[in-house]
């Protein structure tokens, strides 16, 4: 018993002397603890100077006072931030760190724009971002919301072809279902080419234009295509002429 009493006295006690210092922080010198220096972390698509703009109204406020979660609320309205964590370093520094989004496309749905992963997430996106992104853009004209473009065959095409043939990725341009197909603009040689997949059943023709591409790249001579499609296991194409 005596030394159950001894500990709650010593919790008391140290309770008590937290308090008395916190209190003597905050109450004696209220300059001291004014942020004047906010540091921005994690910026690789986001702008780091528009986002301490936007939050120079911090500066010269007690960073005991913050609120965190209204802080992180503004941050992850900007394009490309996903989720932010917020530190403070006493006396009078901030740090922000951002985890931005991880897009592999660009959808363009009705009249407004989104962001996408490969984990069926997506964010709002402003077309006139001055962030050139260079990745795919999925015109979704027949798809009514974002939801049902994640489960769209568009979709599941460019996840695959970015989980799994990754230097196919790299030369999408963009597309869209055209008549059961999905119509894809590709790369090829500087060129843009068309390329028509079956949308119930691109995995394998996926498998077959990426070797198709590779045993190109092992060419000396370079050919362009209007063109390509799929017979079964055929590839198919037109118009082949040497550049």
């Amino acid at each position: 018993m005596l030394n159950k009493n001894m500990i709650i006295y010593n919790i008391l006690i140290l309770g008590s002397i937290f308090i008395l210092i916190l209190g003597c922080i905050r109450y004696s010198n209220s300059n001291l603890f004014l942020c004047n220096n906010i540091i921005i972390a994690g910026c690789d698509l986001s702008n780091e100077q528009n986002i301490k703009n936007q939050f120079e109204y911090l500066k010269n406020k007690s960073i005991l006072d913050l609120n965190k979660n209204e802080i992180i609320t503004k941050l992850i309205n900007n394009d490309f931030i996903s989720s932010a964590d917020i530190a403070i370093i006493l006396p009078n520094t901030i740090i922000i760190s951002i985890l931005e989004v991880e897009p592999i496309s660009i959808i363009k749905l009705h009249n407004s724009s989104f962001l996408v992963d490969a984990n069926s997430n997506g964010y709002l996106y402003n077309d006139k971002s001055s962030v050139i992104l260079g990745i795919p853009v999925i015109y979704a004209s027949n798809i009514d919301n974002l939801n049902n473009a994640f489960k769209s065959p568009e979709y599941e095409f460019l996840k695959n072809i970015y989980l799994d043939y990754y230097s196919l990725y790299e030369k999408i341009n963009h597309m869209k279902i055209l008549n059961s197909k999905i119509v894809a603009s590709f790369n090829i040689n500087n060129d843009n080419s068309i390329v028509y997949f079956d949308s119930s059943d691109f995995y394998k023709q996926i498998q077959y234009f990426d070797s198709f591409l590779h045993t190109l790249d092992r060419l000396d001579q370079k050919y362009y295509y209007e063109y390509i499609k799929f017979s079964g296991e055929t590839i198919v194409v037109k118009e082949e002429r040497n550049i």
